[in-house]
């Protein structure tokens, strides 16, 4: 693994271990570079601001929970709502730092205008739009 590889996934790491403890409005990007141990401006060289680095994070939280979704609805009878919603239950159980989480959407949906926002569903290559 490369250094500019291996630190985005240090970064990456660290920002999600501290979701783990807090809301990402409680966490700095100062705090962040601490943390793994490089300063602020070297962290903003791997990642354009704090907000890239938690919408990153969630985009990878939300590929693994769809995944899991789709894995879990796979058996459901079509037509079965009640299979469905069990599914879903059933993907988000248990999830404290797995499933996307509700502060951290509304947090990132403050991103600034013109932020990118992808999200990635099987099937359907790449879709941009608006965070849910």
């Amino acid at each position: 693994m490369t250094q500019p590889v291996s630190r985005r996934v240090a970064i990456l790491d660290a920002a999600r271990a501290m979701l783990a403890e807090r809301g990402v409005a409680e966490i700095s990007l100062r705090e962040l570079a601490d943390r793994i141990g490089l300063a602020k401006s070297n962290v903003l060289r791997y990642y354009d601001s704090r907000e890239a680095i938690f919408l990153e994070v969630l985009d990878q939280e939300w590929i693994v929970w769809l995944d899991a979704l789709e894995a879990a609805v796979a058996d459901v009878p079509t037509g079965d709502a009640e299979g469905v919603a069990r599914a879903l239950a059933a993907t988000l159980h248990g999830r404290s730092s797995g499933a996307p989480r509700r502060r951290t959407l509304r947090t990132c949906a403050d991103a600034p205008a013109g932020f990118s926002r992808r999200w990635r569903c099987r099937g359907g290559g790449s879709r941009s739009g608006p965070l849910p």
